[in-house]
Order: structure tokens, then C-alpha cells, then sequence
């Protein structure tokens, strides 16, 4: 079982904060909270998974949803959470944080520190997808090259279609970018993809035509590596098709 080591100072190793001692304490209680739930087992796999964070403590989210509950959200709160670079903190940090009043250049400097697919999932669906000004945000993660934040994008993308806070038609300037190609393509980023193609999917008939061109021309190319991620665009529309 993995040994679980105790939080360091006070926020991150790159970034400082002033002392503000209701929302330290506030902090420093949410961290007893995780202390209690912490799982070695949990760590270990996702480790074997390579999922890989500065501190783990291995609670699982259900739980972690819990501690967010209860919480007004704060945006102070959140970012103090997220520079600490412990999983469940920056977990937590995605649910505390509001989405209408967080700028997107300050969510874009938290999403330098993504570097795994959980956290580009749980950025996604708790935070990035419920931004009003996503498509601020989400040209910068693509151009990064790191596949996490790519993924975080395509994923916050297809969460934003679901929320019904932009349309297909968004997604114009981003086709090229979602297309199958032969180059190395991680895992994530395919998951991503299409995550965002089914959502575009279920988001209006336009949507469902937009869908279906990006398979046929994905279908066209016939990339190997790219067949499972095909396939199971294909499915949704079948699906689809069908009722």
C-alpha cells in the first residue's frame, strides 16, 4: 500500500499567498476531512493507470463531492485549494470555484498544472464546462500541445454543448483539430473527441449532421489506431438514428 504523506506549507512551491486566516482555517478543515477518507489502495491503482499527482490521498470523488457540499462557492477558496497540488484539493477546487465570475486567464494558468486525465475530466465537467466565456479558454489549451489540457478542452467543449452554453456551430474553427490523423494521438485526446462528437450529436439535428460528417470523413481515412474512438461515435448514432 502506498504511504501517504502529510500537505507541506501553505499553498504551492510556485505560487504564494498572503495569509487570510478564515479561509486557511477553512482549508486546513477541509484537508482533516481528507485526511480521514484516504485510501492506499486507491492511489496504487491509479498510479498502475498512470494517473500520477504531486500528493495523493486516493478518496474517492463521491466522497470528495460530499466535502464540496455545503460550500458557497468561492473562487479565493477555490484557487488556494487548486496551487496546493493535492489531488482531492484541486478536485475540490473545480466544484467550489464559480464559474460566471472566474477570468478565463486565470483559469487558463490552472490549467498548466493538468497533467493526467482525471483531473482533465473533473476540470471539464465541474468547471470548464459551465463557463459562459469558454471559448476564450479553450484555443489557448489546444495550442499548448500538452494532450491533457488538449483533452480538457475537447471535454469541457462537449460538457458546454450539453449545458447548452454554446451550439455546433462553435465548433466550426476546432474541426481540423478533432479529426483523426496519423500522428500519435494519446489516449485521452481520443476519448475526449468523442466525448465531444456525441454531445454535438444530442445537442440539435444540426449538431447530428456535424456528427455525422466528422465519421464519414473519419471513416475515410481508415486510421487503425483510430477505429475503437470510430466505432464508438458510430454507436452513439445508431443509437440515435433510433428513436
Amino acid at each position: 500500500m502506498s504511504k501517504i504523506s502529510k500537505p507541506t506549507a501553505s499553498g504551492s512551491s510556485n505560487r504564494f499567498f498572503m495569509p487570510q486566516a478564515e479561509t486557511d482555517e477553512l482549508i486546513n478543515k477541509l484537508l482533516k476531512l481528507i485526511d480521514l477518507r484516504k485510501n492506499g489502495e486507491t492511489v496504487d491503482q491509479q498510479k498502475q493507470l498512470g494517473i500520477n499527482y504531486r500528493l495523493n490521498y486516493g478518496v474517492a470523488l463521491a466522497h470528495i463531492k460530499e466535502i464540496a457540499r455545503g460550500i458557497a462557492p468561492d473562487n479565493e477558496l477555490a484557487k488556494r485549494l487548486w496551487y496546493r497540488q493535492v489531488r482531492e484539493s484541486m478536485i475540490l477546487a473545480t466544484l467550489l470555484a464559480e464559474p460566471s465570475t472566474l477570468r478565463p486567464n486565470e483559469l487558463i494558468d490552472w490549467c498548466s498544472l493538468i497533467d493526467n486525465p482525471e483531473l482533465a475530466e473533473q476540470m471539464a465537467i465541474n468547471l470548464l464546462g459551465k463557463m459562459q466565456n469558454i471559448l476564450q479558454v479553450v484555443p489557448m489549451l489546444i495550442t499548448d500541445g500538452n494532450p491533457n489540457q488538449k483533452a480538457t478542452a475537447f471535454f469541457g467543449l462537449g460538457w458546454a454543448l450539453r449545458n447548452k452554453l454554446i451550439a455546433p456551430a462553435d465548433i466550426v474553427p476546432f474541426e481540423t483539430m478533432i479529426l483523426p490523423d496519423d500522428k500519435t494521438t494519446s489516449s485521452v485526446e481520443k476519448r475526449s473527441i468523442a466525448h465531444l462528437i456525441k454531445q454535438m450529436a444530442r445537442h440539435s439535428s444540426e449538431g447530428k449532421k456535424r456528427a455525422q460528417a466528422w465519421l464519414q470523413q473519419s471513416q475515410q481515412k481508415n486510421l487503425a489506431q483510430w477505429e475503437s474512438t470510430v466505432a464508438d461515435v458510430q454507436t452513439e448514432l445508431d443509437w440515435l438514428n433510433e428513436q
